[in-house]
């Protein structure tokens, strides 16, 4: 199972071993672009999931356009998947993680600019 918390991604294996691999390895391998998006949830993505904001053995789902609502309801009804609604604290978890990837990203873009700037003209 992958986890990514403050201190790192954590990969727990089935043996009961885990290994945290920190942001700062992670980062190595990670997409310039990813560095300055600020889409942490997939804004235009008809359902999102990810685990941000869920307890252990959860998703968290975001259906966001109408195709999306249908496609969750009909899983709903056919009893493929089971929901249940996030409480405060999810939301919290939600948002603040949100608003981190947004300043993660704008910190990024002035590094980038700033860069450009001293090799433009």
């Amino acid at each position: 199972m992958l986890n990514v918390k403050k201190e790192g991604m954590i990969i727990s294996f089935k043996d009961g071993r885990k290994k945290v691999i920190t942001h700062e390895e992670l980062d190595k391998y990670t997409r310039a672009g990813c560095g300055v998006c600020p889409d942490f949830t997939s804004v235009y993505a008809d359902i999102s999931v990810g685990s941000e904001g869920s307890p252990q053995g959860w998703s968290t789902v975001i259906a966001r356009t109408e195709q999306g609502k249908q496609l969750y309801q009909m899983l709903l009804d056919k009893e493929l998947i089971e929901s249940a609604e996030v409480d405060e604290k999810g939301h919290d978890s939600i948002e603040r993680t949100l608003r981190q990837k947004e300043e993660r990203s704008r910190v990024n873009i002035e590094k980038m600019l700033g860069e450009t700037s001293k090799v433009l003209p």
